[in-house]
């Protein structure tokens, strides 16, 4: 027969005591049962043991009782409630009184739920303990503390009879719950009555008592009130759902601005005569037979720009004052309009004093410089040295004086060779000039504003020079506008 998988037994020091309780006359006396986990891996106890290998719970032992087939085995029982738990159960033991280990279990392995882990029970833990003389055993319990199992109190309390249920000196045995419904149903037992009113003790004069006292009752006290007019006894009258559907269908729809009686007589003007009115109008209106065939026509018009193209107007007619008290002059229409002379978002000038040939090369493309920033509104560029970088989308327009020379090109962007522009003006003045180019330019790009002659000529040589450039004389400009 192989060895059980689950046991109880005694401890090396469980058996010592019971020894000694045996032969000296003393008994044993066990008060609590503790649970362990065994540390998460369950094991085989040997009796050496004097405590758990990680005790989780302990708790009064409930009973301990004889088992009613083999009266060597000792059933000890103990209660854990549903408020305890949250761990596993794989060992137990048995502790006496004076606190050592009497008996270990290795116990089947069982999960104790808590009331937070969304289910809890009451876990009944009952251990048999086989020993040769169960007299040497005692059992503590707390009255006033613990649980007691359903064995436990059949065995001190056996079940009553019938008879001895209805007998009230029988106060130490319990009534099956069967016999119980049936001492009830016998005591309870309907009973046939045939009694009046008025025999009944001072019935009769309390509820004539009862009548005579004032009530005050709300609507809503009352029972079985009437819910329809009927009820009521009003047959003559319409229901509010009636009344509603009746008052559209007067309606009929109407637009919410004249759904009511004083919306359409204001919309005639309050006016009681509005027909007789409108029927003398129409009887006084104009004779199509006393009108010409080009006021039929014009009649007949229903667009403005037919009206426009018959009177001969064209677009002039569309123009507002403004336009022809400002014709030709944009620099007064952008005042008026309120933007003025900030419709550059940046503005940078070269400026020099006196004479000067400085940017004017006969061998390559060279980068304008401007010392002078006279507006970056928003930062519409940015600038490092000669080389402006586009921060947004823009219209650039460059402007270059030039003196008399045999060919002239300025060009935005490019390289000092001359390619890659965005834009690029020519000419051959025969007198000085201001030489303007515009182009648009991406975002994130980046130019130079970049001029080129093919030689200085004569009237540098005989000092024309000297001709254009008072102080302060600007002889470059960039301008940039937002695209």
């Amino acid at each position: 027969m192989s060895e059980p998988l689950f046991y109880t037994r005694l401890t090396d020091v469980g058996a010592a005591a019971l020894n000694a309780a045996i032969t000296g006359g003393q008994g044993i006396t066990l008060s609590e049962l503790a649970l362990g986990d065994a540390n998460g891996a369950a094991y085989d106890p040997d009796g050496t043991e004097t405590v758990l290998q990680n005790e989780v719970y302990r708790t009064p032992i409930t009973s301990i009782t004889p088992d009613p087939e083999n009266p060597a085995w000792l059933v000890i029982e103990a209660i854990v409630p549903p408020n305890a738990g949250g761990w596993w159960v794989r060992e137990a033991g048995v502790f006496a009184d004076n606190g050592n280990m009497f008996a270990i279990a290795k116990y089947p392995e069982a999960y104790k739920a808590k009331l937070e882990d969304g289910s809890a029970a009451t876990l009944t833990i009952q251990i048999v303990l086989q020993v040769t003389n169960t007299d040497s055993i005692q059992l503590v319990v707390n009255p006033l503390d613990g649980y007691a199992t359903q064995g436990w109190v059949v065995s001190a309390y056996p079940w009553a009879t019938s008879a001895e249920a209805k007998d009230a000196s029988h106060e130490e045995k319990l009534i099956d719950p069967k016999r119980l419904h049936e001492v009830l149903a016998e005591k309870t037992a309907s009973k046939q009555h045939s009694h009046q009113i008025a025999d009944v003790m001072d019935l009769q004069a309390a509820l004539v008592k009862k009548s005579d006292e004032d009530h005050t009752h709300t609507y809503a006290d009352l029972k079985d009130k009437p819910t329809t007019l009927d009820e009521v006894g009003l047959l003559d009258v319409y229901t509010k759902v009636q009344v509603d559907e009746l008052i559209a269908a007067l309606i009929n729809a109407a637009p919410g601005a004249l759904n009511t009686l004083d919306e359409l007589a204001e919309a005639l003007g309050d006016n009681p005569n509005f027909a007789t009115d409108i029927l003398n109008a129409v009887g006084s209106k104009l004779n199509a037979s006393a009108v010409s065939s080009f006021s039929l026509a014009a009649l007949a018009l229903t667009t403005s720009s037919a009206w426009r193209s018959k009177l001969g107007l064209g677009s002039a007619a569309t123009k507002s004052e403004s336009y022809f008290a400002h014709a030709g002059n944009f620099a007064q229409f952008a005042e008026d309009a309120g933007i003025g002379g900030a419709l550059p978002d940046a503005i940078y000038q070269h400026s020099i004093s006196g004479n000067s040939t400085a940017g004017y090369s006969t061998s390559s493309y060279n980068a304008t410089t401007f010392n002078t920033t006279k507006r970056n509104e928003n930062n519409v560029l940015t600038r490092t040295g000669n080389t402006f970088n586009a921060q947004e989308d823009c219209w650039v327009e460059a402007s270059r004086y030039f003196r008399k020379t045999s060919d002239t090109e300025l060009l935005i962007g490019g390289t000092s060779g001359g390619t890659g522009y965005f834009n690029k003006a020519s000419c051959y003045p025969d007198d000085d000039v201001y030489l303007t180019v515009s182009a648009l330019v991406p975002k994130g790009s980046s130019f130079n504003v970049r001029c080129r002659v093919s030689s200085l000529g004569s009237e540098f040589a005989a000092g024309r020079k000297a001709s254009f450039a008072p102080t302060n004389a600007i002889v470059a400009e960039l301008k940039a506008w937002r695209a």
